[in-house]
């Protein structure tokens, strides 16, 4: 039944937001990382909009009128591998079927995970758990950038030479991101890094170090769990624990206190992403 009222508002809202010749191209990027290599690839030639506003929980977003309007006018698509991009995109493609689709989560190689596991539906209905916080690393984000321009000449050829000059740029600072966090996290190697949610998996792979998550399976921690928690982190030198916005961090705060840690909020989901990398390295380094 949902379905078919999505399908419904998308026909309805085609026929009153379809983009003019005169508009530029409508581009979207499902979280605000992504609309960060987006728009620093594009310039000032395509809009782009972000699907998850800033501060919700991508995990369970559901869309709103508002944001199908924005869907059903777009041309390409940069998704992040959540489960409201599987319940839209085969109505959206109804109605829209020369949108391109764009899984820049599969540029990688995936670890395995719990909270963001499940298929996609526009893909294949056999993927294993899976983490898809693929962009938490500089080196993931830099294949996720040449795939994004690679769809965006394609579609916009007229545009080729600039798309081509903005990923050398985008690439250029990714990598010097990297090297900033190697040689500021390089004697912290192995260093366990505390959190609610395991969102940090490919940043801690980069950098040899520990995530270890307060959540269980995508679920708060039982009376159990934390006790467990808290004879692990006893066995490290911890100083502080990370919490994230739009997430429920109680089981964390728990463990704050009973240790005395202090607690620092995160934003994985963060638009400026070469700041928001750079800080979060340079709370991991700090006593």
């Amino acid at each position: 039944m949902k379905s078919l009222w999505i399908l419904g508002a998308l026909i309805v809202l085609c026929g009153c937001t379809r983009t003019t010749p005169s508009k530029k191209p409508v581009i979207l990027a499902s979280i605000a990382p992504y609309a960060f290599l987006v728009e620093s690839l594009v310039g000032d030639t395509a809009s782009v909009v972000t699907i998850v506003p800033q501060g919700a929980n991508p995990h369970v977003f559901e869309p709103s009128p508002r944001d199908l309007a924005s869907v059903a006018d777009a041309r390409v698509w940069v998704c992040a591998g959540e489960m409201f991009e599987d319940k839209l995109i085969r109505s959206v493609k109804a109605v829209a079927a020369d949108l391109r689709i764009v899984d820049v989560w599969q540029e990688a190689e995936l670890l395995g995970g719990h909270v963001c596991a499940h298929h996609s539906a526009h893909d294949s209905f056999h993927h294993e758990a899976v983490d898809k916080h693929v962009w938490m690393s500089p080196k993931n984000a830099i294949r996720q950038a040449r795939s994004i321009a690679q769809v965006l000449i394609e579609k916009f050829p007229e545009h080729s030479v600039l798309y081509k000059n903005n990923l050398s740029e985008l690439e250029e600072n990714l990598t010097r991101l990297d090297i900033y966090i190697q040689d500021l996290l390089y004697f912290k190697k192995h260093t366990l890094v505390l959190l609610s949610h395991p969102s940090l998996a490919y940043f801690c792979k980069d950098y040899d170090l520990e995530q270890l998550s307060v959540e269980v399976e995508g679920k708060d921690p039982l009376p159990q769990d934390i006790s467990r928690l808290l004879g692990h982190v006893m066995e490290h030198d911890l100083k502080k624990i990370f919490t994230q916005k739009g997430y429920n961090n109680r089981g964390a705060e728990v463990i704050a206190l009973e240790l005395g840690l202090s607690t620092h909020e995160i934003d994985p989901y963060a638009y400026d992403y070469l700041n928001n990398l750079r800080e979060l390295a340079q709370l991991i380094a700090s006593p």
